[in-house]
């Protein structure tokens, strides 16, 4: 009973907490950066894709990094924009590729998941990997329809968005989010918080960034 009631907590705050942090009046956080694009580690499960997803497959494309956790109502209202991007904006060199993180594993340096037993820890982990084949199903439920690797953690969107050390202030780690690297493989901008609300749509400037780099020869 005991870690059926901590895994309850846990995926509320995970489903609402993590994007609930990354909202704001003005839409997601957009900054600036300038350095050589991480690859995507071998270890993680794929699907959309003939082979095996790395970001040396798509040279002198802009590649967006687009991040997302499934069971998420801010991750959903957001895909939809995604999707259109890739519609828009593929035939002019933009190729979008999803990150799926599981939920749990935003928690995996958080002082919660670190004040549990070390069996329900485990029960958390593996709850966390269940997240894999109910991302793919809801994505097929989305139309989402490019290519996508399932992250067994949170350490390639910490190594994307700068955040390795979790210890520093400031480190939080958000779903949605996304990154943009440059056909040069270059980072260029990472950008955390939500697209849209059922109200409102903060998308714009998300968009004059993806041209923006378009644009670069």
């Amino acid at each position: 009973m005991k870690i059926l009631m901590s895994l309850a907590l846990v995926l509320s705050f995970c489903s609402f907490g993590s994007c609930e942090d990354a909202k704001s009046e003005d839409g997601p956080k957009i900054t600036k950066v300038d350095k050589t694009s991480i690859e995507i580690p071998s270890k993680f499960n794929w699907y959309g894709s003939p082979k095996q997803i790395f970001l040396k497959n798509y040279p002198k494309k802009v590649i967006l990094l687009h991040f997302w956790t499934v069971e998420n109502a801010d991750c959903e209202l957001s895909i939809a924009h995604y999707i259109k991007w890739k519609r828009d904006y593929e035939s002019s060199g933009l190729v979008i590729i999803g990150v799926h993180v599981p939920p749990i594993e935003l928690l995996s340096n958080d002082e919660f998941f670190r004040s549990q037993s070390p069996e329900v820890q485990a029960q958390m982990r593996l709850e966390a990997k269940s997240f894999d084949k109910r991302a793919f199903d809801r994505a097929k439920q989305l139309e989402y329809d490019y290519p996508t690797i399932f992250s067994n953690d949170d350490s390639y969107l910490r190594a994307v968005m700068g955040k390795t050390d979790s210890s520093k202030p400031n480190s939080n780690v958000f779903t949605p989010s996304f990154a943009l690297i440059d056909r040069k493989g270059k980072l260029r901008y990472t950008v955390e918080g939500i697209l849209a609300t059922k109200r409102h749509d903060y998308s714009k400037p998300s968009v004059q960034k993806i041209e923006e780099l378009l644009k670069e020869k």
